[in-house]
């Protein structure tokens, strides 16, 4: 506030960027984007400024601002095609929040959301887990989960994803076949806008918020157990979908 006072007197101007995908809670963050300019990906980043009261002269809505490569790695082609090997279906990134005692997400939130998971995997071969943490304390802080995630990464279908604090979570939705992001996720939000799919798990219940006028329990869930179910029919439609695919494909090379 006091470098936009500073410009306001000089004649410059401060221009800001949308950094998370917005939570629309009035006076969650009152005016903590004071900027002459700020640009938002979408019409929603505008709408969280407004709410907030920040004086902002100009909102300009400019997309998502974070490209990201979409050419594998030489770490994540060997990942996909360990998960190949391994006649893996479904394979699954999730993407979690970090807690704290003033956050919005508590401890046990965030470590049901990796038990299920967890469980998931050591119970279905088919199936295949990509962590994108977004830091490294989140797993170290869960030591109930230890065993269990010992027995999922001996599956070798569970992977967590090495340096999370210098990489996006991009790297760990494009090899998979749809996202999981706990909360109004920031990373499910980069993993769309790079074409992939992505869905948010709002264990915080914010009914207010667009996304469940949009799609609730198709692009937003506020339930886990039901969020499952959706992806083990997900699992089933897409093996399905593959096989017809391979079997027309036959069909038509027989035919010529």
């Amino acid at each position: 506030i006091s470098q936009c006072i500073a410009l306001d007197l000089t004649g410059g101007i401060r221009a800001g960027w949308q950094r998370s995908e917005v939570r629309l809670v009035q006076s969650g963050e009152i005016g903590a984007r004071p900027n002459h300019v700020f640009f938002t990906w979408n019409k929603w980043g505008s709408r969280d400024a407004q709410l907030n009261r920040n004086r902002i002269n100009s909102i300009v809505v400019s997309g998502f601002p974070y490209s990201t490569n979409i050419e594998l790695t030489p770490e994540l082609a060997r990942v996909k095609e360990t998960l190949m090997q391994a006649k893996v279906k479904l394979t699954i990134a999730v993407l979690d929040n970090y807690f704290w005692w003033g956050g919005l997400y508590s401890k046990n939130m965030v470590s049901q959301f990796y038990e299920q998971f967890l469980r998931y995997v050591t119970s279905d071969p088919e199936v295949a887990v990509i962590t994108k943490s977004k830091k490294p304390s989140i797993l170290e802080s869960l030591p109930n989960l230890k065993s269990l995630l010992r027995d999922a990464e001996d599956t070798g279908r569970w992977i967590n994803l090495a340096d999370v604090t210098t990489r996006l979570p991009s790297d760990a939705s494009k090899i998979s076949d749809i996202s999981v992001g706990l909360g109004i996720s920031s990373a499910v939000s980069e993993a769309v806008s790079q074409g992939n799919r992505g869905i948010h798990l709002d264990l915080n219940r914010m009914y207010f918020h667009p996304l469940y006028k949009w799609g609730r329990n198709q692009v937003i869930f506020d339930n886990l157990p039901r969020l499952l179910e959706r992806l083990e029919i997900f699992k089933l439609e897409k093996h399905f979908k593959k096989k017809i695919l391979v079997q027309m494909l036959k069909y038509y090379l027989k035919m010529n």
